[in-house]
């Protein structure tokens, strides 16, 4: 009862640590009874400030997962604007996109800017939602790395019910974004030309790596040279396929062994 619990409080601590956990608890809750989606002066100072309460420091993709959900339901298409201006969502938006690889030229050929013809407001609130998806799997996966070294699933294989929606996403803005052809033909003939680079690479990679096999492989089956043993003194006997006996080598015999009955 007007503070946050300290379930959600012992939960956050284990994400970001003490200091950070209780700036992001607080804002959370203040945002809550701000009764608003969003509103720019709260990222105008350093130490975030919401209805005069100081929260802390709030980075600005951080404040695009405090924001209350529900709320995106009836915002304004200003409101919007003004969000995705403020926080930078569009940067957010084309990085997940190259990093799920689903930029499509459609989408990124006017990057870093995204109009529409038609259903503004709908296509904003896809962008929001695709960067918000993205931003909260970037913190769920720094959060597991830390506790397990092993490798993180994909996201399409961790969460296939969310990235469905994320695709339904980018199929309506698809729909509705509005295409500069220049543009998208210039960006196509630089992804050619960078496929054509990459594959050049890969062809000499190979190349190389085959002419190394071939080195070794020709090492391999070239009959080693013998190398001469240096002279020690001693006598070095080749077998000449017949069997050594023990009279090949005689026991060496002392040249003046003392009678048995004398004591030296």
């Amino acid at each position: 009862a007007g503070s946050p619990s300290l379930t959600v409080q012992d939960e956050t601590n284990k994400i970001f640590g003490e200091v950070l956990a209780e700036a992001v608890v607080k804002a959370h809750y203040v945002i809550g009874k701000s009764g608003i989606l969003f509103s720019p002066p709260w990222l105008e100072h350093k130490q975030c400030k919401i209805r005069g309460v100081q929260c802390g420091w709030i980075s600005k993709p951080m404040m695009l997962l405090l924001l209350h959900e529900q709320r995106f339901a009836r915002a304004p298409e200003v409101t919007l604007s003004s969000l995705i201006n403020s926080i930078g969502v569009l940067s957010i938006f084309f990085e997940a996109l190259k990093e799920w690889k689903l930029d499509d030229p459609q989408l990124v050929h006017n990057e870093p800017s995204l109009h529409f013809n038609s259903k503004k407001q709908q296509c904003l609130k896809c962008v929001i939602f695709i960067a918000r998806v993205y931003r909260c799997s970037k913190v769920l996966r720094t959060c597991e790395e830390d506790d397990d070294e092993d490798e993180v699933e994909d996201f399409e294989e961790q969460e296939p019910g969310l990235f469905a929606k994320v695709q339904q996403c980018l199929e309506i803005l698809k729909e509705n974004v509005k295409v500069h052809p220049k543009r998208l033909e210039e960006y196509e003939g630089k992804m050619q030309q960078e496929d054509r680079r990459k594959q050049y690479l890969l062809n000499l990679a190979d190349s190389e790596n085959s002419r190394r096999l071939e080195q070794a492989a020709a090492a391999a089956g070239k009959p080693q040279k013998k190398r001469k043993r240096a002279s020690t003194g001693t006598l070095t006997v080749q077998s000449t396929g017949s069997s050594l006996s023990s009279n090949t080598f005689p026991a060496p015999v002392a040249a003046d062994d003392p009678p048995e009955d004398e004591v030296t």
